[in-house]
């Protein structure tokens, strides 16, 4: 069993010591995402004694005033601090979102990654906030940009051929308006203990504070299960769907229903396809 602690910033946490060390018991296969900020000795010897199997730190600039424009804080980051845990974490993570404020750092913040030796990763997909504000899209790179970009990697073109010729997941996805793991295998659990089929499609009436986890697990399990009726007949019938994160999830971020369709998403997978050789 899978435990991803995220935020936010999830060492902020009063708790977080005694929460990891507990998780850890129970025997979990943790992994940890961070901005690196607390990465202090106290912690760096706390992942050490207690290891999770992956640790991802955002980078979002190597400049001060990009930086600060991005996350509204100066830079914090200390990627040195990561490598510390090398030999005891399986892996080590530099991850940066793409956005028009750092693309032509990206080479640079890959380079520091190689150089210290870590993964890199990069996230050309920009989404609305929770509460469905779109400002934060403006910021994205041009779709064909984007994909040039993220194929420049070839273990990123590797994963995506590899995606599309093995899309073997253990369940039926034809026909249901969540084709994924979330309901089936996978949920998240909200800050204030509501339990969630993913990050971004938050429920409002699963709460792990007035009702069991069997119950609520029943309840999101049917909810994932939900079938797509005529929704997104267009998404259900691509042949890319299996490496196409489009998903009702999204269309409620834009404030839309579940025939809403990203078209930045749609075009950003069909131009990876295409330049991965895949169509």
């Amino acid at each position: 069993m899978f435990l991803l602690i995220t935020g936010g910033e999830p060492l902020i946490h009063p708790d977080f010591d005694d929460m990891w060390k507990y998780a850890h018991k129970l025997g979990f296969k943790l992994s940890l995402f961070s901005n690196g900020s607390l990465f202090s000795e106290r912690y760096i010897d706390l992942l050490r004694e207690f290891p999770p199997e992956v640790v991802e730190v955002s980078v979002y600039s190597t400049k001060e005033d990009v930086h600060k424009a991005i996350t509204g804080r100066g830079l914090y980051t200390e990627v040195k601090n990561l490598t510390m845990l090398k030999g005891y974490v399986e892996k080590l993570v530099v991850k940066t979102p793409l956005l028009s404020l750092n693309v032509d750092e990206i080479g640079t913040i890959q380079g520091i990654a190689n150089r210290h030796e870590l993964s890199f990763r990069m996230d050309a997909i920009v989404h609305p906030t929770l509460n469905q504000n779109t400002s934060p899209t403006k910021f994205r790179v041009p779709y064909k940009v984007a994909a040039q970009l993220a194929m420049e990697d070839p273990e990123m073109q590797r994963q995506l051929r590899h995606s599309f010729s093995h899309n073997t997941l253990p369940f039926a996805t034809d026909g249901l308006k969540f084709p994924c793991s979330a309901g089936k295998y996978s949920f998240h659990v909200d800050p204030e203990g509501y339990l969630n089929l993913c990050s971004i499609y938050r429920n409002t009436d699963l709460n792990l504070h007035e009702m069991p986890f069997s119950d609520a697990w029943r309840d999101l399990s049917i909810l994932g299960a939900s079938p797509c009726g005529e929704i997104k007949i267009k998404c259900d019938t691509c042949r890319l769907k299996c490496i196409c994160p489009n998903c009702p999830a999204v269309s409620r971020l834009f404030g839309e229903d579940e025939r809403y369709i990203d078209t930045f998403v749609c075009n950003y997978t069909a131009e990876l396809a295409r330049i991965a050789g895949i169509v």
